[in-house]
């Protein structure tokens, strides 16, 4: 008897890490689009599972959101990413858990789930975090700081597939350098931006780098 009942509670404990472990991953239609949006004005952002054994908390900084059906239950949606960790680009996109990304609000990391109103549990209180790690937009602060002012620019419209706002592009030319800057508009009209550099190598065609290559060599 002793031995089932010992069965049934680590069978128990189980299924309720699993089920916390997995929370906001399959949404409505709704607040993923929430999330995105936010995404788009908040790019940098912790991904940390409080619910999981082991995981470490990482500061990113998200440069595309999407949101997609899931293809088998059609009344959910999955919010994916690119981002970017340490100034290197993370290939492939990575869906999320609403419960396990946190945005700072008043100096806090705080769960973006619980930030748009939803419902979860984290497995753990807002929290500080100091990160060594250097955000894309951290980085491009401080290369732009150091950015003589003999640099030319042009400016463009384009029209936005996706509709809303047109996409802002400006270019930057500076040395053996290219900055291209675009901007894209939420259904409020507001705008987020999105980064790349750009080296012109020995053949004269330009190769995308790090931003912190320009910070350093600038």
């Amino acid at each position: 008897m002793y031995k089932l009942k010992q069965f049934v509670f680590i069978l128990l404990t189980f299924f309720v890490t699993y089920l916390k472990a997995d929370q906001l991953a399959l949404i409505d239609k709704a607040n993923a689009i929430k999330a995105v949006e936010f995404l788009r004005l908040n790019s940098d952002v912790v991904l940390f599972c409080g619910c999981c054994d082991g995981d470490i908390k990482k500061k990113i900084h998200v440069y595309q959101a999407i949101y997609k059906q899931d293809p088998k239950y059609k009344e959910y949606y999955e919010v994916s990413i690119k981002y970017e960790y340490q100034g290197d680009s993370i290939a492939g996109w990575e869906p999320l858990d609403l419960a396990y990304v946190h945005t700072q609000i008043n100096g806090l990391w705080t769960p973006l789930g619980k930030v748009i109103g939803m419902e979860c549990d984290p497995c753990v209180e807002p929290f500080v975090f100091a990160s060594n790690a250097n955000t894309k937009n951290e980085l491009r602060a401080a290369a732009i700081a150091k950015v003589p002012n003999n640099v030319s620019c042009t400016e463009q419209k384009s029209h936005n597939e996706e509709g809303g706002g047109p996409v802002l592009t400006k270019t930057c030319l500076y040395k053996k350098y290219k900055i291209i800057t675009q901007g894209y508009a939420d259904f409020k009209g507001r705008y987020s931006y999105e980064y790349s550099v750009f080296k012109k190598d020995e053949n004269g065609s330009y190769v995308r780098i790090k931003n912190a290559i320009l910070f350093n060599e600038t």
